[in-house]
């Protein structure tokens, strides 16, 4: 499910430049971790896809190409 999500974000980023993953898309990138331990599971997904990677205010991530 992992890696199938990363596909999603990817073909985002592809497509539209960006990917934003609300609260649902994150529980499938992190699902065994704490929602403050989210950031490092986060950052090991986009250092190894190349992204940059953003926090909203409202817990959404936003992912980018760097």
């Amino acid at each position: 499910m992992l890696n199938a999500q990363v596909a999603v974000i990817r073909e985002e980023i592809l497509r539209y430049g960006e990917s934003v993953a609300n609260c649902p898309k994150l529980l499938v990138l992190c699902p065994d971790v704490s929602i403050s331990g989210q950031w490092g599971e986060i950052a090991k997904i986009a250092i190894a896809e190349r992204w940059s990677f953003s926090f909203y205010p409202n817990g959404d991530v936003r992912f980018a190409n760097l």
